[in-house]
């Protein structure tokens, strides 16, 4: 902070004109005042008061947040609020002079000259008092002054003898400093001029306050802008890249179903092929086992009873790849409609009892006795219980039970085909539903009926799921939309 004495030619010579308390403009008023009608009147100093700096504490809070909104306590020395200074001693012809702000604990110094401290305790200030009034505070001699009598750090020698004060006003009116000049001797008095002058010096200070506070504001801001700029920019980014990852799922996920649906027309194809080139030889086999019976012995029968077998055997898987063709081809129309599935159900248990029967299985039926309404396809239905039952029966043995149970599921038809057979390798169990998979290698089939049971089902907005545990049994589960009552 500057520590120039206002005794020195550099104020003058800056402020030239301006006049202090012994100088030309204040002579000038003088002499006018002394060929006047009536002389001026000495201006009247502040009346001393008892004040109680902490009585009024909501108050005082109140000041102390307006002097936080500057943010300027503890900051580095600006020019301007040291050339203001500089003027204000220049005025008065002053040693000291100071722009300062009082906190709670304290008073500190903006700027200063003539003093090399930088801060003081409140005990020791006469700005307490000015930031109390309404205008500018004058006392000729602190001395004299009742309520500076307890004051000692701010009367021992050399101490201040002289004070004058202008308080720094907040826009909504809050007295969070002073400006002020001292002297270390007594002054008779202080004219009007001197303390219009240092009060619009006072008010200068506000004003570059104010000036600093709206541009920290508004830096403030412009810094909250840009971050929401950057925000904004590094969302669109984001965005941006999410949407081009979606794009890019997107055109995998469609080339992938493309693959799939090639695949499948190909397998589709391939299947619809070998049906079709079996279909001949079969029908050959078939003919000349017949031609064979009535041409050899009795003897040979059995053979030809084999050959008879082989081919029927034959004969239907090659019925599997054309149905399993047709499916997904499209061939086959599945059209579900409102249909009784327990009537469905109970019709393909009663044609699968015989070969239950025969083979020492049990086949339990837990059908209800009313109609359980369902959105199938009637024959594409019966073809996948056929298919369940069946399946159940060629992997369980003599003495095993198979459950066939339907009922209603939250809004959906279930059926469930449970048997107490071996159960299903694990590792199976993925690709269960897959052309030529079989649970059990040594069954006879090629693995195409739960294939075509899955296309069934999905074709009729269903779904087939399985569960198997090994030597505990396996349980396979269609679920279909239920209809609305009849």
């Amino acid at each position: 902070m500057s520590s120039s004495s206002p005794g020195d030619p550099s104020p003058g010579s800056r402020f030239p004109g301006l006049g202090a308390s012994g100088g030309t403009e204040a002579s000038t008023d003088a002499d006018a005042g002394s060929r006047s009608a009536a002389p001026r009147e000495a201006p009247a100093e502040a009346e001393p008061s008892s004040f109680d700096f902490a009585e009024d504490r909501e108050a005082e809070q109140q000041r102390l947040d307006a002097l936080d909104r500057y943010d300027a306590l503890d900051t580095t020395p600006e020019p301007v609020f040291d050339e203001i200074t500089e003027l204000a001693a220049y005025l008065f012809d002053a040693p000291i002079a100071m722009v300062s702000f009082i906190d709670e604990h304290r008073q500190w110094f903006k700027a200063c000259i003539g003093l090399e401290r930088t801060e003081t305790t409140l005990d020791a200030s006469a700005c307490i008092y000015t930031i109390q009034s309404e205008g500018v505070t004058v006392i000729s001699d602190t001395r004299s002054d009742a309520r500076l009598a307890d004051a000692g750090p701010l009367l021992d020698e050399p101490g201040i003898r002289f004070y004058a004060g202008a308080p720094l006003t907040t826009s909504d009116g809050h007295h969070v400093g002073t400006l002020c000049v001292i002297d270390e001797t007594p002054r008779a008095g202080t004219n009007e001029r001197q303390k219009r002058h240092l009060q619009r010096l006072a008010d200068l200070v506000v004003d570059e306050m104010e000036l600093r506070r709206e541009v920290a504001v508004r830096a403030r801001r412009e810094e909250q802008l840009n971050e929401a700029r950057r925000a904004a920019e590094e969302a669109r980014r984001e965005a941006e890249g999410e949407r081009r990852a979606a794009e890019q799922a997107q055109q995998e996920a469609e080339a992938a179903r493309e693959e799939a649906e090639e695949a499948n027309a190909v397998m589709t194809r391939f299947f619809a092929g070998i049906a079709h080139d079996l279909q001949t030889p079969l029908t050959r086999i078939r003919l000349f086992a017949d031609l064979l019976k009535k041409s050899l012995d009795d003897g040979a029968n059995r053979y030809i009873q084999k050959i008879h077998a082989s081919s029927d055997r034959m004969s239907s898987m090659v019925e599997s790849l054309q149905d399993l063709a047709q499916v997904r081809s499209g061939q086959i129309a599945v059209s579900p409609e409102p249909t009784d599935a327990v009537d469905v159900v109970a019709s393909a248990c009663e044609a699968a009892q015989t070969d239950a029967d025969a083979s020492g299985q049990t086949l339990e039926r837990r059908l209800p006795e009313a109609p359980v309404r369902a959105e199938i396809a009637p024959d594409a239905y019966r073809r996948v219980v056929d298919n369940l039952i069946a399946n159940a029966l060629q992997h369980t043995d003599d003495g095993d039970r198979i459950v066939v149970d339907i009922g209603t599921d939250d809004g959906a038809v279930r059926l469930s085909v449970e048997d107490t057979g071996p159960g299903i390798p694990p590792d199976t169990l993925d690709t269960l539903f897959e052309p030529f998979t079989r649970g059990d290698s040594d069954a006879d089939g090629m693995g195409l009926g739960l294939a075509i049971s899955k296309d069934l089902v999905e074709a009729m907005d269903g779904k087939i799921t399985v569960e198997s545990t090994p030597d505990v049994g396996t349980r396979f589960d269609v679920v279909v939309p239920q209809a609305d009552p009849a």
